[in-house]
């Protein structure tokens, strides 16, 4: 069954109205009056600071009386019901169940309304057709003292027609047009099936197993009232029986905006591009019933593939959970822009796909990989591309151009972890002269003189410039420059690779000798010398400092930096920013949003352990920016120490995460920065990443593990280009093992590695694939086993390989 909207036929007889109550009396005449929400007479317009409107003549209901505390009920006399239709003008809160106009027949409530969240008043009612000889009475409820807690009511009427209301745009381009509809799967016919409910709830829902619709009939309310249908089957079971009836539910809402401003002012109309693939409601659940069994039990695999694994449950849902923002209005895909997915940084929140907040975002390159792709080459190198000089616009959208360092470098990353999660390098070619004019911006803007260092206004994702020497900025600036060496190579030119690695090379001592702070312990920041060049982390610790080694370990590259500076500052972070208690910081440093609270765990911006510098430029509301704690930057940092071997430390950030979202206190599904289902959070991934110890190179067919718990017994999903399943690793009495089970789609493999495990040692391997014996060669590196197949080898869905390790 399928519901639906579409134009009234207009009813062109003369409108027959009888007023009920107008409230233009000195007092409520036969109106019974309980609580102290309404007083002892009609209000005469809008109280304090109240903006009223839409009501008619002088008086009107309004619980409004300068603030929502008060609470109270009005209770009508009984009258007939003559007419059709029932209508008022109504406004205020929109908490039905506490603030609402109802219609009472035989002792229950038939018909109720609120308003929209507004004091100007706009006509609503009901169609009591069904309900017309009946005896009834009105109640009108405040039952509220929370904010909007009142409500408005006037001119109720009966009437021979609805009410009108002037729509804010024609039905058919208003973006909730469209269609729900509601199936029952499998072979039986539903013998439950009601397309005439006028009220929700189970009152009737089985009163009879007939039918009450044919097949294709249709039957019409006016669009004002709300529809109901049910629709169901009759079972009989015998003790310990079981039986499973599965329904769908299925819309199609083809109109979106396309946002291209801030605020929330809607943009040009566009259409949501899967309306494109089916034509109704109707035909999605089609196309839901046709692979039925496919799509059942390939999510019941990812499922227990993701949380059959030796890891916390916690831990395993919150590195994923985060990736629910692509299933939210932080992601739209637009047909009229060529299908390009139009991310915001959170719910109506910053638009434009921003690079500098969606270069943290993890989860979805390795869970919906083509999705990456898409938007790397529609987006960032499509729409947000100035290919005459190679600069990238930070956020597609806007009109005005401008490119932020930390957003351009990330990007570039992206495009090798994009290319490393497709089985060859076909992307990688087809953006990579991009890429190497992106990579040349940042040099010849940012670097003129190449010598590794930064200069100039250095615009990222604390959404002001800062100046002098970033050490964040720095070290993510040589970490595009590694990556973008490797893509040369790749691309068959050692001479760029050759001149990227160069500054690089002199840039990172320079970094060093520079911004290290050996008494501290941390990278500090160096403003530059203008008198607008002041603001920044200065001497605190800051916690992006090493945001560039972060990324590395997610494509797979080797540090830049020393590996002992890296740990230290790591240490640093936990000793300074970590905080069992934010409130207590917070009582201190009082500038900035308050994301965690007194009483919850949290990795602070940036501590200032040794005096801070009071910034003498910059935006005050961006400076307290450092005082927050914002999940996505301190899953960075947890996702950091556990590659770097600091497990317990990266686990307990993570847990204050999932501590802090606990349901009886925030949503758990939702994590905030800037707005609700906010994209950085997706940087959550990288730890569940950095536990396994995981490295992929699709295209170079590598495939790697390394463990930091539980070496012994270790069990964990992975995912690869073109599929997904299960690693194991085992180790005892010298002897490690190591298997891959794939669950779903292809691999590519020419090469298998796992960390060697303490007390292990190996001079060969036993490789085998559904136990069978496998032609493979055992080339160990130093602290790694690894395993080639000269050949290659494809894997397909349910085979199992496994090598010993002796």
């Amino acid at each position: 069954m399928e519901c639906w909207a579409k134009s009234a036929t207009e009813d062109h007889r003369p409108e027959q109205t009888v007023v009920f109550a107008d409230f233009e009396g000195g007092d409520y005449g036969d109106w019974k009056v309980e609580g102290e929400a309404f007083g002892e007479a009609p209000a005469s317009g809008g109280r304090t600071i109240q903006k009223l409107s839409g009501f008619k003549g002088q008086g009107l209901v309004n619980s409004w009386t300068g603030s929502d505390d008060l609470q109270g009920k009005l209770i009508s006399p009984e009258f007939k019901i003559e007419q059709p239709y029932l209508n008022f003008l109504i406004g205020g809160g929109r908490d039905e169940s506490k603030l609402n106009i109802s219609l009472w027949v035989d002792g229950k409530k038939v018909r109720s309304a609120a308003g929209k969240q507004s004091d100007a008043m706009a006509w609503a009612g009901w169609n009591v057709a069904g309900l017309v000889g009946k005896q009834a009475h009105l109640e009108i409820l405040d039952a509220s003292s929370r904010g909007w807690g009142h409500i408005d009511i006037d001119q109720i009427v009966f009437s021979t027609h609805p009410a009108r209301q002037q729509p804010e745009s024609p039905l058919e381009r208003a973006t909730d047009f469209g269609a729900v509809a509601l199936g029952m799967l499998g072979n039986e016919t539903p013998d439950i099936v009601d397309i005439r409910r006028s009220e929700p709830g189970t009152a009737g829902l089985f009163a009879s197993r007939q039918s009450n619709a044919k097949q294709d009939e249709v039957y019409q309310r006016p669009f004002r009232e709300r529809g109901f249908a049910s629709l169901g089957r009759t079972l009989t079971l015998q003790p310990g029986e079981a039986q499973t009836v599965s329904f769908t539910l299925s819309w199609r809402f083809p109109n979106a905006n396309y946002v291209t401003a801030f605020g929330r002012k809607p943009g040009a109309r566009d259409i949501n591009y899967y309306s494109t693939r089916w034509p109704t409601a109707s035909d999605a659940a089609g196309a839901v019933a046709v692979r039925e069994s496919e799509l059942l039990q390939t999510t019941h695999s990812w499922v227990e593939t993701w949380y059959d694994s030796t890891l916390p449950h916690w831990f395993l849902e919150r590195t994923l959970i985060s990736l629910n923002c692509m299933q939210t209005q932080v992601a739209e895909r637009l047909a009229l822009q060529d299908g390009m997915y139009n991310l915001d940084e959170g719910v109506n929140c910053c638009p434009g796909n921003c690079t500098h907040v969606w270069h943290y975002a993890q989860g979805l390159a390795r869970i919906f990989p083509v999705i990456e792709r898409e938007c790397r080459d529609k987006v960032e190198y499509g729409k947000g591309f100035r290919p005459n000089d190679g600069s990238i616009n930070f956020r597609h959208s806007i009109s005005t151009f401008n490119d932020a360092i930390d957003g351009q470098c990330g990007t570039i990353l992206r495009v090798l972890r994009e290319s490393q999660m497709t089985a060859d390098h076909r992307f990688l070619e087809s953006i990579w002269d991009r890429t190497r004019l992106s990579m040349e911006h940042v040099i010849r803007k940012w670097d003129p003189d190449g010598d590794g260092l930064l200069a100039g206004a250095q615009h990222n994702t604390l959404d002001e410039p800062w100046y002098g020497q970033v050490h964040w900025l720095i070290n993510l600036y040589h970490a595009a420059l590694k990556a973008a060496a490797v893509m040369a190579r790749q691309m068959k030119q050692p001479a760029v690779a050759q001149r990227y690695e160069r500054i690089v090379a002199n840039g990172t001592p320079k970094m060093v000798d520079l911004l290290w702070n050996e008494q501290y312990g941390h990278f500090i920041h160096k403003p530059g010398p203008g008198k607008d060049e002041q603001h920044g982390s200065t001497n605190g610790c800051h916690i992006d400092q090493v945001l560039g080694e972060f990324w590395l370990w997610n494509v797979g590259l080797d540090r830049v930096l020393p590996q002992d500076k890296i740990r230290r500052a790591l240490e640093s972070l936990w000793t300074f920013n970590f905080s069992p208690n934010v409130g207590d910081f917070r009582n201190v440093m009082t500038d900035g949003r308050w994301y965690a609270v007194e009483g919850n765990a949290g990795l602070v911006m940036c501590s200032f352990p040794h005096g801070k510098v009071e910034p003498k430029s910059g935006k005050k509301n961006y400076a307290g920016y450092l005082n927050e704690c914002m999940t996505g930057f301190e899953w960075q940092v947890a996702a950091h120490m556990i590659w770097e071997g600091l497990v317990e430390k990266g686990l307990a950030i993570g847990k204050a995460i999932y501590d802090r979202y606990q349901p009886q206190d925030r949503n758990p599904y939702n994590e905030i920065e800037c707005s609700d289902h906010y994209a950085r959070a997706m940087a959550s991934y990288s730890a569940f990443m950095a536990v396994c110890g995981y490295r992929y190179d699709g295209p170079e067919g590598k495939l790697a593990f390394g463990p930091r718990m539980q070496q012994d017994n270790f069990r964990a999903a992975f995912t690869t280009a073109e599929g997904w399943g299960r690693f194991q690793q085992t180790a005892g009495r010298g002897v490690q093992t190591g298997s891959i089970e794939l669950r779903y789609g292809r691999l590519d493999l020419k090469e298998l590695a796992f960390d060697q495990v303490d007390g292990t040692s190996a001079n060969r391997a036993e490789v085998t694939l559904d136990d069978r014996p496998l032609t493979s060669r055992f080339q160990p590196e130093p602290g790694r086993y690894v395993v080639r197949f000269p050949q290659g080898l494809q894997m397909k869905a349910g085979q199992h390989l496994r090598a010993r390790f002796l």
